[in-house]
């Protein structure tokens, strides 16, 4: 009995989704409809149904909602293609889990390996590489080309650049012997001295030394701007003539030049004790002239030594000539050599 009435409500139910709804004018004239209400949720592949009534005669309306269709997931590859044979992909629907599978066509492109050297190319000879298709193992093989790129040992100088001229280098290819000559620039002269200023007593030398100087080049001329202050030999060496400064320019063959400034200084002489003056009418050790008469003044000396003052650019008789005070006694010769001059007083 059961069974039978839930068959004829089944059959009453879908009678109703079926036919068409019929109001009454009388009872309503327009409707006043409610929201629809879902009554049967749609599926991907089975329709739904919902209904909506009037509000003021309670008359009731029902009308399907179509079917979802399915939602299909992304694509998986469950097996991937290679360059003999075709992969397939897979996809699934979220709400019914139904499937669906594509076929993924062969790459037909080899999965190949790195390319290996067989043989190295030089320069004369052509050489060999590989690879292999890690899926299928298939070979594939080709050539390398020549380098035309010599093996060449270092770089041997067979004449040596100068200041005045170039110089040549050779090279030979390890395999093929092949020679390479190439020539070497002409050196850039430079000239460079031990020192660039420098000091000297008078009547005294000094030696100007090369520091260095470009391979090739040669000593033309030493010169100096003042040869009464200073003079310079053929070999850099510095003659001090009397107090000043000089300039000593030491010029090559090749046209450079380098100079070195030359203080000249008096000499160094230890002061030597100044001779005593005479005292006439006096007692003790000193003799008076015959008639009483005396004198003050020093004899000059008679050895061919002189006074120099510490300035000034005279030499005395007299160690009191001009007020000197500690003045320096020095032989005749090297008071000339220093540039001092006769005092017109003494002489």
């Amino acid at each position: 009995m059961k069974k039978k009435l839930t068959t004829m409500f089944l059959a009453i139910t879908l009678l109703i989704t079926t036919l068409p709804v019929y109001t009454s004018a009388e009872e309503c004239t327009e409707h006043q409809w409610s929201e629809w209400y879902e009554i049967n949720e749609p599926t991907c592949i089975f329709a739904g149904s919902e209904r909506r009534h009037c509000e003021i005669c309670y008359e009731e309306e029902y009308r399907k909602i179509p079917a979802t269709g399915h939602q299909w997931g992304e694509w998986e590859t469950r097996e991937e293609p290679t360059c003999g044979e075709a992969g397939y992909k897979v996809k699934e629907c979220v709400i019914c889990n139904q499937s669906e599978q594509e076929t993924i066509p062969a790459t037909e492109e080899h999965l190949w390996s790195e390319w290996i050297v067989d043989e190295e190319p030089d320069c004369e000879y052509t050489g060999s590489e590989c690879r292999e298709c890690a899926i299928c193992h298939e070979n594939e093989k080709k050539e390398i080309p020549v380098t035309n790129e010599h093996d060449w040992d270092e770089w041997e100088v067979t004449k040596r650049a100068t200041v005045f001229s170039e110089g040549t280098k050779s090279r030979v290819c390890d395999y093929c012997y092949k020679k390479e000559k190439k020539s070497i620039p002409r050196l850039k002269a430079k000239i460079t001295l031990e020192e660039k200023t420098a000091t000297v007593e008078s009547g005294k030398n000094h030696k100007i030394k090369i520091k260095s100087k470009t391979y090739g080049d040669k000593v033309k001329k030493w010169t100096s701007s003042n040869k009464k202050v200073a003079t310079v030999d053929s070999s850099g060496k510095v003659t001090g003539k009397q107090v000043g400064t000089a300039t000593i320019t030491l010029k090559m063959q090749s046209g450079v030049q380098a100079k070195c400034k030359i203080k000249v200084t008096k000499p160094k002489y230890s002061t030597n004790s100044r001779p005593s003056k005479s005292n006439s009418g006096g007692s003790g050790s000193h003799n008076s002239h015959s008639g009483g008469s005396s004198g003050s003044s020093t004899n000059a000396p008679t050895s061919g030594y002189v006074w120099i003052p510490n300035t000034g650019s005279k030499y005395h008789k007299d160690s009191t000539c001009g007020n000197m005070k500690n003045p320096s006694k020095v032989s005749l010769e090297e008071a000339k050599n220093a540039g001092y001059e006769p005092c017109s007083k003494c002489y």
